[in-house]
């Protein structure tokens, strides 16, 4: 398990780096980027088996449960920043940009896995844990309609967060945020309907995260002024963006098809692209073992295995990640594999579901 506090040993090198009056201590979250996508590339082991077979809850839910005061300090430390800075400071200066990107990181990769580990959790603690993560990026919809729309519409037309073959990282950034938030309504209100309420009322869980949003935004301009504002906003923007990209990578150009009765067919592994990389695994909270986890999404991170046959990238994460903003490049290399793929999937009804044996 101690792998899998890689992400809170670099928010806590960060904050003892701001705190000590390091200047570079925002670009940490940018460095443990890279270094993870050099680790990826340069050795090319690859998780086997389920990440931590022997661990059970406690160790999972100290892993989540620690990062949330380093998250919150990290935003802390951000708003202190730049409340702090020089009067003639704009929000394109190195000081302030690298703050916003810094911050952003920590939010929409390391932290974006976290909070979709307490998304998925049995308590409703922990789902309310997921809600003010990305209340930290200001995209608090995010949880439910990932939860109750993406899962049940991934690798179709109809789900805005995944990527279709062809499509840009560009445009399906803004298709899948606006698509997103009318996804999570729809959600909502069709859960309240079957309770029997209406909407447009207060029991409407979207008004709820609006209002602690709002207050969050208030929170902090009475603190830090119009700048903190500005601050909170842009490492918001970024990441969601980040958190966005993540959807883009896992499920660009796979498809469910539909049955001859008009139903979908039932998710299968080949409905999201997996990698196994070291550093995607622990930097990311095995989110790259994703076709188990839209199979079997009440599952934690340190129980997930990949099915004997599942989409697998042909880099870690943090490559991927990088290649999605050159579309040309991304296309001329996923779309063949994603073709390849579809392919195979018309001529696979039941493939192995295998916790030790992986194709390659």
């Amino acid at each position: 398990m101690a792998g899998f506090l890689l992400p809170h040993a670099v928010v806590a090198v960060m904050i003892g780096a701001y705190l000590s009056n390091r200047p570079w201590a925002f670009a940490v979250p940018t460095w443990a980027f890279f270094a993870g996508l050099v680790v990826d590339q340069l050795f090319m082991s690859r998780v086997q088996v389920a990440l931590a077979p022997d661990a059970g809850r406690r160790g999972w839910r100290i892993v989540l449960y620690a990062w949330v005061p380093l998250h919150v300090a990290a935003v802390l430390c951000a708003l202190h920043a730049v409340a702090h800075l020089p009067p003639d400071t704009t929000i394109l200066s190195p000081a302030f940009l690298t703050i916003v990107i810094g911050t952003g990181m920590v939010g929409g990769t390391l932290g974006g896995a976290i909070a979709h580990e307490f998304m998925h959790a049995p308590r409703t603690l922990e789902r309310v844990a997921g809600v003010g993560l990305t209340s930290l990026i200001s995209y608090g919809h995010f949880t439910i309609g990932h939860v109750a729309g993406h899962h049940r519409l991934v690798a179709t037309t109809e789900d805005p967060a995944t990527a279709r073959r062809g499509e840009s990282l560009y445009s399906f950034l803004i298709r899948s945020c606006a698509g997103g938030a009318v996804l999570a309504w729809r959600a909502e209100a069709r859960r309240l309907r079957r309770r029997g309420r209406a909407p447009w009322s207060l029991e409407n869980r979207l008004f709820q995260i609006a209002g602690w949003q709002a207050v969050l935004y208030a929170a902090i301009f009475a603190a830090a002024g119009g700048t903190g504002v500005m601050c909170f906003a842009l490492q918001g923007l970024v990441g969601a963006s980040l958190l966005e990209v993540m959807n883009y990578v896992m499920h660009y150009g796979l498809q469910r098809r539909r049955l001859s009765s008009g139903r979908l067919e039932p998710v299968r592994p080949w409905c999201s692209w997996n990698s196994r990389r070291l550093a995607t695994m622990y930097l990311l909270c095995g989110i790259g073992l994703h076709s188990y986890h839209h199979c079997r999404p009440s599952k934690p991170f340190t129980k997930l295995t990949l099915p004997g046959s599942a989409p697998e990238l042909p880099g870690g994460l943090f490559a991927m990640f990088v290649l999605a903003w050159f579309p040309p490049l991304w296309r001329s290399i996923m779309d063949p594999l994603a073709d390849v793929w579809m392919r195979a999937a018309l001529t696979r009804t039941r493939p192995v579901m295998s916790a030790t044996r992986v194709v390659p």
